[in-house]
């Protein structure tokens, strides 16, 4: 049974392939990738966006790793390698599940926890680094779940600066050995490990500035974190997800025997709180939250269910059902089997930036490269295309994903121009791009396909490319 738990739980994380790869932060990530590659070092500037000053690529390892995966097999292979991370990751949550479960093994209790948590990672999962984080933190939980052994804190150490050179998530481990080695035994020698551990950020091209860009993330204005979806309220998410939330309060609610239950758990409900409330206040904590949980919601499904279990003969027929249903849904959902191919053209302009780079387009008012106006969901994708078709185009987009070091300003103009805000008229003025993308039936795309100042150069069945005519963008200040 437990091997049943194993297989049903590693082939629904594996079923993860089944997201097509149009995550809009995929295209910058292995346009960043391709340009280390191409130039040997880490980029001293921003060969991406054009109002962004620098460049800290601290995603760097993950991206060399993404773009070697994807020029091996291209993105059906990138769905299938982060398929496997995700497959390794659930694997890893059963370790933990059993390190927490009573001395009666119940596959079913076990399972819906697990599933619990596969699911919420499987429901914001997509290929990017912070795949890769998350199975690092579910690998970090799984060792100070254990007793203390004399080679953790080395272990640990590693595994943190590996994520400090792929991902913000790092900072989850430290934070995981202070709730599970110091708060249950606070000593000079715990907290010592745990200084040791916050300095493997250190471990990484931009030293200090690994630490700065934490504080980036804490102050991300409310104007967008109201705007981009994964930064939105946990509550505001799709299908069963703010319902998770509420499932991991109740369980949570059932441990309130002080003395029993909750003081020698004490670390864990810390880390468990802190999670629920960064997940309350953003989408994209719901995989922490999933994983550091799992102290949690494992005791507590048991107490729910307490006295009540399948008989054996039951219990088969279950665990026989989800692997019958597990097997099925990753054959049907393989990368190779499943042509997303339409699914990503309706989101990723495709086809639109691939003409952008055989135009002959060149810089225009004093500026060194062609600035394009871009989406928030598009310019990182659209930028990664270009590169493809035409590498030594400098092409540098308005706004492409990233929310690190870039005006607070940008986003908003963005934003406004896109849905025909008040001064919609006075961005496109001061930017003075010299190529407009944008989807067809956007406001912005509706009104500059009619004007007389712009003309469609180029379009698909989803985006168009709009050029000004001349003389046709109002003087302003760059």
């Amino acid at each position: 049974m437990r091997i049943a738990l194993y297989l049903i739980c590693i082939l629904y994380g594996l079923s993860s392939w089944s997201v097509p790869p149009a995550d809009p932060d995929l295209g910058w990530h292995l346009f960043g990738g391709a340009w280390i590659l191409e130039h040997g070092k880490l980029p001293d500037f921003d060969p991406i966006n054009t109002f962004s000053p620098g460049w800290q690529d601290y995603h760097w390892l993950a991206q060399l790793f993404m773009i070697e995966v994807y020029k091996l097999g291209s993105y059906p292979l990138l769905q299938c390698v982060f398929g496997l991370v995700l497959a390794y990751t659930a694997k890893v949550l059963v370790d933990v599940v059993l390190l927490y479960s009573p001395k009666d093994f119940d596959p079913i209790r076990a399972l819906l926890v697990a599933l619990l948590a596969v699911y919420c990672i499987h429901a914001i999962s997509s290929p990017r680094p912070q795949m890769i984080a998350i199975l690092g933190l579910a690998l970090a939980l799984r060792r100070v779940s254990g007793p203390q052994k004399s080679w953790e804190l080395l272990y640990l150490f590693l595994l943190t600066a590996v994520l400090a050179n792929c991902h913000v998530y790092w900072i989850f481990i430290p934070f995981l050995f202070l709730c599970f080695r110091v708060i249950p035994q606070i000593s000079s020698h715990t907290i010592t490990q745990c200084f040791i551990l916050c300095l493997a950020g250190m471990v990484s091209p931009y030293t200090t500035a690994s630490y700065a860009l934490l504080i980036d993330y804490l102050l991300i204005p409310a104007s967008l974190r109201s705007t981009i979806f994964e930064l939105r309220p946990g509550l505001s998410g799709d299908g069963f997800l703010p319902y998770a939330i509420l499932v991991f309060c109740l369980l949570a609610f059932l441990l309130r025997d002080w003395k029993t239950e909750v003081l020698p758990r004490r670390g864990a409900f810390v880390a468990f709180l802190a999670s629920l409330f960064m997940t309350f206040r953003a989408l994209k904590f719901f995989s922490v939250l999933a994983i550091t949980s799992l102290p949690i919601t494992t005791p507590a499904l048991y107490r729910l269910f307490e006295g009540r279990r399948f008989s054996l003969k039951v219990q088969k027929l279950l665990l026989g059902g989800f692997s019958i249903h597990a097997f099925y849904f990753c054959a049907i959902t393989c990368p190779w089997v499943v042509d997303s191919s339409q699914i990503v053209k309706s989101l990723i302009p495709v086809e639109a930036c691939t003409k952008i780079a055989q135009m002959p387009l060149a810089p225009s008012h004093g500026r060194n490269h062609i600035r394009l106006m871009t989406h928030f969901n598009h310019g990182g994708w659209c930028r990664w295309i270009i590169y493809q078709n035409n590498p030594a185009l400098d092409v540098r987009v308005t706004t492409d994903g990233r929310t690190q070091w870039v005006p607070e300003r940008a986003f908003q103009d963005s934003f406004g121009a896109y849905l025909l805000g008040p001064a919609w008229m006075e961005v496109l003025g001061r930017w003075k791009p010299d190529a407009v993308l944008v989807p067809k039936n956007n406001p912005l795309g509706q009104v500059l396909s009619r004007s007389p100042d712009w003309k469609i150069e180029a379009q698909d069945d989803v985006f168009g490319v709009l050029l000004p005519r001349a003389e046709a963008v109002p003087a302003a200040q760059n």
